[in-house]
């Protein structure tokens, strides 16, 4: 499964750079979408403050945290971050998501929601072993 996911990224990675390539469609929304976080971070948090109230009102401790840590993360880069930090970090004036940390991103994804699901693990413990009889106790 590992393996299919790294080649389907990687050829990602290769789609950002020309749109003849296949996943450069997708490559290109991935910008767009990290163009959007850069930008309008406030509008990211107002979303995440919703998700908050949602959880909330149907009691869901889970999604509520989630939507009151990412309305935190976006509410601190909007403070703390301002047109310069932006306009240093892209000196260029084209915002684009560099896709290997995208791939790396997924990937992490990817594995924090299959053991999300499964919680004992990819591969689980022994739940028990029975004891080893000694060479004493088989005589």
């Amino acid at each position: 499964m590992y393996a299919l996911m790294e080649s389907v990224f990687n050829v990602l990675v290769a789609g950002q750079g020309s749109p003849d390539l296949p996943l450069y469609a997708t490559a290109d929304r991935i910008d767009r979408l990290f163009e959007w976080l850069v930008v309008n971070q406030w509008d990211a948090a107002q979303i995440f403050l919703i998700i908050t109230l949602i959880g909330f009102i149907i009691r869901s401790r889970n999604i509520s945290e989630i939507g009151l840590s990412g309305a935190f993360i976006f509410i601190m880069t909007f403070v703390l971050f301002g047109q310069r930090s932006i306009d240093e970090s892209f000196s260029t004036g084209i915002i684009q998501a560099n896709m290997a940390y995208v791939k790396l991103l997924l990937i992490g994804l990817v594995m924090l929601l299959s053991l999300k699901l499964n919680p004992k693990g990819l591969l689980p413990e022994v739940p028990f072993r029975p004891d080893r009889e000694s060479r004493e106790d088989i005589q």
